[in-house]
């Protein structure tokens, strides 16, 4: 017998759309989170060194759903609507499609973004979107459907 549980498409959606926040909130937060400790006179006091970390990481989450949002919303579409589950297949899927959506989306003029920007050449964007995309796979996918062997 075959366990028939829901796809949790929302969660899909939300989960993959989310995608290039994430990268930029765990880049920018270890950077500068970072810099500010090594670079920073501590004797300022807390609230001067770090007081404007969330403010800046939330405007640079903001930017990078404005940027990539529209590639990661269409991928995330894609994904729910194959029902992709927790397997080495999905995960694959994910980790090939995450990079080259963004890196594709780098290509056409409705960026902001030139080819000649750091970031935004081949390795740096194809591996952002890619390692975003397979760390989301392990988090919002939903499990296998197992099969229940019951001896009877």
């Amino acid at each position: 017998m075959i366990n028939n549980l829901k796809h949790p498409y929302w969660r899909v959606v939300i989960g993959f759309t989310l995608c290039p926040a994430v990268v930029v909130l765990f880049m920018m937060s270890s950077v500068m989170f970072l810099g500010l400790l090594f670079e920073q006179d501590l004797r300022d006091g807390w609230w001067e060194t770090f007081g404007g970390l969330p403010v800046i990481l939330a405007i640079a989450s903001l930017t990078a759903l404005y940027l990539f949002g529209v590639p990661a919303f269409l991928l995330s579409l894609l994904y729910a609507l194959i029902k992709l589950r927790k397997s080495l297949q999905a995960y694959l899927i994910t980790f090939i499609a995450g990079g080259s959506g963004a890196q594709i989306w780098t290509l056409l003029p409705v960026t902001t973004a030139s080819i000649d920007e750091g970031l935004f050449r081949f390795p740096g964007t194809f591996f952002m979107g890619a390692v975003s995309s397979l760390v989301m796979a392990f988090v919002v996918l939903p499990k296998r459907f197992q099969k229940n062997l019951t001896k009877g």
